[in-house]
């Protein structure tokens, strides 16, 4: 049994396509540039889209297609998918059974959605392959090919056809085709796009997807990185940290995953941890403990604590640290020194 989404005719080979499509949609922003892309490939077909330096690939498994973005010399750049709320609502693959429910009796809540879209983020900014081996990036993947490189693949699914819809049965695609718009971002010789201050667009729709209401908070970078990544919880996905404002009061976003975030600073808005009045407002420097760390030295330093996952370590320079962890699932902090009242 097959069940075809909308009513467009079933191709019958894979082709390579780059069409304006989206070409209102699909505008150049300062630091990004953008190209608009449209495909269609039916199943066991590999399909490669050239889009900019890089190209999409769409590469056939049992069950559709997964996707690949690579260099102008082939080498896999890592993806990173964020997924929407609520979770479990996002497609980050063409295989059908992500298009299913758990019992494959009806439509997953993403398959639902009109138009079925997917979005994620790649390069070597997006995620580092080194401090992530899950991504199976090969070893020694030189930091020159596009080590601040950032892009996002956003597509809108047209059609496609689902086989094996029995229950019990683990649900394949057959064929597909979709539009869409890929960016990447661009060196600029009036500002730097990858260490500066400014926030990218991506960023930006990265912390709102996880949650962060934009039209109550500002994300707002009081130093470099604007953007720590870690694995704060331990579970292996990748989890981003930003300074955030609300007003003139500051605090700190972390998503986890993509999907959970948690607002530090905030009264009422997240966790009530212990940090000293205008700790948060005042930082001037973060960065995420090494792994095998068991303290910094100082004198009086406590135990280094049993965290889920890496420790973010939280400075005002010569002044005061704290660090942040997760323990046992919640989020904790503990001061290693304080010379000055915060």
């Amino acid at each position: 049994m097959i069940i075809h989404r909308f009513r467009v005719a079933v191709c019958a080979a894979a082709v390579l396509l780059a069409a304006p499509a989206l070409a209102d949609e699909c505008r150049t922003q300062a630091g990004m540039e953008t190209v608009a892309v449209d495909g269609r490939v039916v199943a066991g077909t590999r399909l490669v889209v050239a889009a900019g330096p890089q190209s999409l690939v769409l590469v056939p498994d049992d069950f559709g297609w997964r996707f690949e973005v690579q260099d102008t010399e082939g080498r896999q750049l890592p993806i990173v998918v964020a997924p929407s709320r609520p979770p479990g609502a996002a497609i980050a693959d063409l295989h059908g059974f992500s298009f299913r429910n758990a019992g494959n009796t009806g439509p997953s809540p993403a398959a639902l959605a009109d138009p079925v879209t997917i979005t994620f983020h790649f390069g070597l900014s997006a995620r580092d392959p080194l401090q992530h081996p899950e991504l199976n990036i090969a070893p020694g993947t030189p930091a020159a090919a596009g080590a601040d490189s950032f892009g996002t693949v956003s597509l809108r699914l047209l059609d496609y056809g689902l086989a094996d819809l029995a229950p019990g049965e683990r649900a394949r695609m057959v064929y597909v085709s979709f539009t869409g718009c890929v960016g990447w971002s661009v060196a600029q010789t009036d500002a730097g796009v990858g260490p500066g201050l400014d926030f990218l667009p991506e960023e930006i729709e990265y912390f709102g997807g996880c949650g962060l209401d934009l039209s109550r908070y500002e994300l707002s970078a009081f130093f470099a990185p604007r953007v720590l990544g870690a694995d704060i919880d331990g579970d292996g996905a990748h989890d981003m940290i930003a300074a955030v404002v609300q007003g003139e009061p500051r605090g700190v976003a972390v998503c986890r995953a993509g999907t959970y975030l948690t607002l530090l600073g905030f009264p009422g808005e997240g966790p009530d941890l212990p940090f000293e009045p205008g700790f948060l407002p005042a930082l001037e420097a973060w960065s995420v403990a090494p792994p095998g760390t068991t303290g910094f030295g100082f004198v009086g330093e406590p135990p280094w604590p049993a965290a889920d996952g890496d420790v973010i370590v939280l400075e005002r320079i010569e002044k005061a640290m704290v660090l942040l962890f997760m323990q046992g699932g919640q989020f904790e902090i503990q001061s290693v020194y304080r010379y000055v009242e915060p």
